[in-house]
């Protein structure tokens, strides 16, 4: 199992007049690359912490100053409004980050969070863009259509954790997160930060992207999947691939938390080896 990086990772806030504050994480590079930062962009029921654990400090130590923020309503549970936000608002939030850092960062999202940064890339186009187990351009219809019918308890506990992660939809969403032989102290210290998510971003992530093929130009991209994901599946991810004109990568015996799963640092080797071709 990787370990994990010994490397402090600050928390800040952005205090926003018309909107309600932003909690972010930093971590610092120790010896800086002449890189972009990187803006790590989470998914649905997590928040920055799930960058925070892994990926930000062993960024950080390979060169790479890093943000990760966490999107509206995630301070608790009590002040979110469950159908308030949509995903323009996470959009919103994306940029007003951008905004205060004051540089154009590389974006870096993960599953809702990978659709939240195509949203953002077709109105500004980043340095480059790396969609992990991303939310696919075509959005999640097909492949919740997918997961409906191979997997109905999956399907109906994923619906059911959008309102109320409970305890027993924590067990299937264990399996559905994880690789087979990610340790249960991991997963379910994950799981147990797990939110209600907005299901008005969740309903909005079933619609497909409104561009076409090649509307991102010359920004390089990288696509990575996981092979044990049973939410966004291998061929969501190829067809991602297909869309932007790339080959994706597959990572075996990895999960959809691929941050944060038993395999984390191979895919964050590739993702540095990525960063050094797409921003060269």
């Amino acid at each position: 199992m990787d370990q994990t990086v010994d490397l402090d990772v600050r928390e800040d806030i952005l205090h926003r007049r018309t909107r309600s504050s932003l909690r972010y994480y930093v971590a610092e590079a120790r010896d800086r690359n002449h890189s972009p930062p990187l803006l790590f962009i989470h998914g649905a029921f997590c928040g920055g912490w799930i960058w925070a654990r892994n990926f930000q400090p062993y960024f950080a130590q390979n060169g790479y100053t890093s943000y990760a923020l966490d999107l509206r309503g995630r301070q608790g549970v009590s002040s979110f409004l469950p159908s308030a936000h949509g995903l323009a608002d996470y959009v919103a939030d994306v940029e007003d980050l951008i905004a205060h850092l004051g540089v154009s960062p590389i974006l870096i999202g993960h599953s809702l969070g990978g659709m939240v940064a195509q949203k953002l890339s077709a109105l500004t186009p980043p340095p480059a863009l790396a969609l992990m187990a991303s939310v696919p351009p075509e959005g999640l219809g097909l492949a919740s259509w997918q997961l409906a019918f191979s997997n109905p308890l999956l399907f109906w506990n994923t619906a059911t954790f959008a309102m109320s992660p409970t305890i027993g939809s924590t067990l299937v969403a264990r399996d559905a997160l994880f690789s087979k032989d990610a340790p249960d102290s991991i997963a379910y210290e994950v799981l147990s930060r797990a939110i209600p998510e907005a299901p008005r971003a969740l309903m909005e992530a079933q619609l497909p992207l409104p561009s076409l093929p090649g509307f991102l130009g010359d920004t390089p991209i990288a696509v990575f999947g996981a092979a044990d994901d049973m939410l966004i599946p291998i061929s969501a991810v190829e067809r991602t691939g297909q869309f932007y004109g790339v080959d994706p990568i597959i990572f075996e015996n990895t999960g959809h938390a691929i941050m944060v799963d038993t395999r984390w640092r191979r895919v964050a080797d590739h993702l540095l080896a990525c960063l050094a071709t797409l921003h060269s």
